[in-house]
């Protein structure tokens, strides 16, 4: 791992070096510096929440199937319970 002043190098390098001119002083650079680690362990924050959101949903996939596959159980006894009661009434109109 870099050190901090390798770090800032590394920053300064990557990051910030593209919107600086030269007529930045020391001050404005570690201001921009600071910014710059500041967005980056924001969106790393936010890439460690979108995945344990992710493992979340991951891990009810399972129950959710399960629970669809009830309910496509209850959907089909109802329809059979339907039908029936439709094949007595047609019996019943006819007889």
């Amino acid at each position: 791992m870099h050190t901090n002043s390798n770090n800032n190098v590394l920053f300064y390098r990557t990051t910030v070096k593209s919107k600086m001119s030269d007529t930045m002083n020391a001050q404005e650079i570690q201001a921009a510096i600071k910014t710059t680690k500041n967005r980056m362990k924001r969106r790393k924050q936010i890439r460690a929440r979108h995945r344990m959101d992710l493992n979340n949903l991951r891990q009810s996939i399972p129950s959710c199937a399960q629970d669809l596959s009830n309910l496509l159980s209850a959907l089909k006894v109802t329809k059979q319970s339907i039908d029936q009661r439709a094949d007595i009434e047609n019996v019943q109109r006819i007889g």
